[in-house]
């Protein structure tokens, strides 16, 4: 009731860097509850969830919501947890909800295709590139890019000792790089990230029926082993520079120096 925007951007923020609790509790807090008639939308405790498809690549994003109103008051607070953001609508006057409800809607339509361009190309500069073995009598590389038509990180190319593993016979033709939200801080300051593949092949069909609509990736992850190591396990050492030196598909106990990068990271 007495809370300015100054206010909500301090708790905002703090919920999103887990400064008052542990980022354990902050990820079981953000959650929904329950589900409600609409596909798009879902309830937590106290969130009112609005979930958007981000253009051109589809991907999911969640939007935790907190609304609250007195007679020519209202409040419209944000969450945006895949980005790292939020803000807050305080109206006063007529018509005040929906104020809130314009006011946010434009902030949306304008800054989230904005920051999924600016977190591409982020990631355009600290990944893509190619990625080789030092030792020349071993022929293992792999090329990793991004694609504003696909979510996550590409792997192009993908050669293992002299063997292209992109291949349905061995790994599905599409491999595409998500991060696991596991990050280890070296004595040298640099940062090893963990990342999960997902594997597809794009050429096949579906059979139809209710359970294959399902991201089948959900229950995929680990499914395949080398040596006690999930073969979807990539590490990638990133600089303190903020550029990536290496990758390590972890299950074929390699890694792999950057040798060629697409792009300068932007200052």
């Amino acid at each position: 009731m007495y809370s300015s925007v100054n206010d909500l951007t301090a708790i905002g923020r703090s919920i999103l860097t887990s400064s008052l609790i542990k980022p354990v509790l902050t990820h079981r807090w953000m959650k929904p509850r329950g589900f409600v008639s609409d596909i798009l939308n879902a309830v937590g405790a106290p969130w009112e969830i609005i979930r958007l498809q981000t253009s051109p690549n589809g991907r999911v994003v969640d939007l935790y919501t907190k609304s609250g109103d007195l007679p020519g008051y209202a409040s419209l607070f944000i969450l945006i947890p895949d980005y790292d953001l939020g803000w807050s609508v305080l109206a006063a006057g007529d018509n005040t909800d929906l104020d809130c409800i314009q006011i946010s809607n434009m902030i949306t339509d304008t800054l989230l295709p904005a920051v999924e361009a600016a977190a591409r190309e982020e990631a355009d500069a600290t990944y893509s590139g190619t990625y080789a073995s030092s030792d020349k009598t071993l022929n293992s590389s792999i090329v990793i890019n991004t694609d504003s038509s696909k979510p996550g990180l590409g792997v192009i190319s993908w050669i293992s000792n002299g063997t292209n593993l992109l291949t349905p016979t061995i790994v599905d033709p599409s491999v595409r790089l998500y991060p696991s939200g596991l990050e280890n801080v070296l004595n040298n300051g640099d940062k090893v990230v963990g990342y999960r593949a997902v594997f597809e092949n794009p050429a096949d069909t579906l059979i139809g029926g209710a359970f294959t609509t399902a991201c089948q990736s959900w229950v995929t992850v680990d499914a395949e082993y080398w040596g006690e190591v999930g073969i979807d396990e990539f590490a990638i050492t990133v600089g303190s520079d903020g550029v990536a030196k290496s990758v390590s598909p972890r299950a074929l106990r390699v890694d792999l120096q950057r040798v060629v990068g697409t792009k300068k990271r932007r200052e």
